[in-house]
């Protein structure tokens, strides 16, 4: 668990069969089920008036998933309004022994 700006962020990964599924989740505000893919669009901000004092360009989730899709990865968000946003990362269990 991570504590930013009076939040806090948890990060958790797990295997799931042949893949690791990295969470990133917080308690914020969460987003309408409209708005969930728009997160990972460059300068998309959910709420223009919560999000005036934060600061940021809204990169980082484009950045992600671009990174992500570069590497033949998947990634996805789910929310709920008010109960904060998981994001999850998939990633290829490589073997090497």
């Amino acid at each position: 668990m991570l504590h930013m700006n009076g939040g806090s962020i948890y990060i958790k990964a797990f295997r799931k069969g042949d893949r690791v599924v990295v969470t990133v989740e917080d308690a914020g505000f969460g987003i309408f089920r409209d708005n969930l893919e728009k997160v990972f669009s460059r300068f998309y901000r959910v709420d223009q008036c919560r999000s005036k004092g934060t600061g940021g360009v809204e990169l980082g989730l484009s950045i992600c998933k671009e990174i992500m899709k570069l590497h033949n990865r998947d990634i996805k968000a789910e929310s709920e309004e008010f109960r904060g946003v998981k994001v999850y990362l998939y990633f290829t269990v490589v073997e090497y022994f």
